[in-house]
């Protein structure tokens, strides 16, 4: 009898500490964006990486609402993966044979894109949470895999005020025109379309057990092996 008490506390306990199954994706389109480009009035509707037409180097911004993918009452979300799909809408100019993107951390949400021109873009860190190295024909692709410092930074902005702001920038491409009036640049499709660069979350939950509930089922587990053993004594 005991050894059936025990063994279905002990399965009440595990179920209250164990994590759901993964699976689940959201894919979360920017809820703002813009390209910020030296010299330039206004920011363009394309997100461009590289060199803009007038030879200048430009820093694209996205910002993605994470409160789809919040955790129900009692649970708390698990960050599995993440990966970021793009679309370019051009062709790269200046026949580059491959590019690096670069995939910053932005830590102020407060901008908006309408609103932003190079001299006031909001500061990014200093450290690349992402990279990804593509030959010149390429589309449809992820631009960003995971890696364990997007994944890191997925979760807590997801724990914290539920925004998540990035820049990307790309490294390999130089200001040169190709005659066309051109530099080597992709240019990338706005926010609001399917096409743009879309945040692909691969996600869980796992319960928050009560912690009366544990010293409870501790209590219990404790209480039953101590009378087992005063029995046997």
């Amino acid at each position: 009898m005991f050894g059936k008490k025990l063994l279905v506390a002990s399965a009440v306990l595990a179920t209250a500490v164990s994590t759901a199954s993964y699976g689940a994706v959201a894919n979360i389109l920017p809820s703002d964006g813009f390209t910020a480009i030296p010299n330039s009035t206004g920011t363009n509707v394309m997100f461009y990486s590289g060199y803009y037409y007038s030879y200048e180097t430009t820093e694209s911004f996205l910002k993605y609402d994470l409160s789809s993918i919040e955790a129900p009452l009692g649970q708390t979300l698990v960050i599995n993966s993440v990966a970021i799909s793009v679309n370019y809408g051009a062709s790269l100019q200046g026949d580059p044979a491959a590019f690096t993107q670069n995939l910053f951390y932005v830590s102020d949400d407060t901008w908006t894109g309408g609103a932003v021109q190079w001299a006031n873009r909001p500061v990014a860190g200093e450290t690349v949470v992402a990279s990804d190295t593509r030959p010149a024909a390429w589309s449809n692709v992820n631009i960003f895999n995971s890696t364990p410092s997007l994944v890191s930074l997925v979760q807590s902005e997801a724990d914290g005020d539920g925004t998540l702001s990035l820049m990307f920038n790309a490294s390999g491409l130089v200001p040169t025109s190709n005659g066309t009036g051109t530099d080597q640049h992709a240019e990338y499709y706005a926010v609001g379309t399917q096409m743009a660069p879309r945040l692909d979350v691969d996600y869980s939950f796992a319960p928050v057990p009560e912690p009366a509930s544990i010293g409870l089922l501790g209590t219990s587990l404790v209480y039953m092996l101590t009378r087992r053993r005063r029995s046997v004594a």
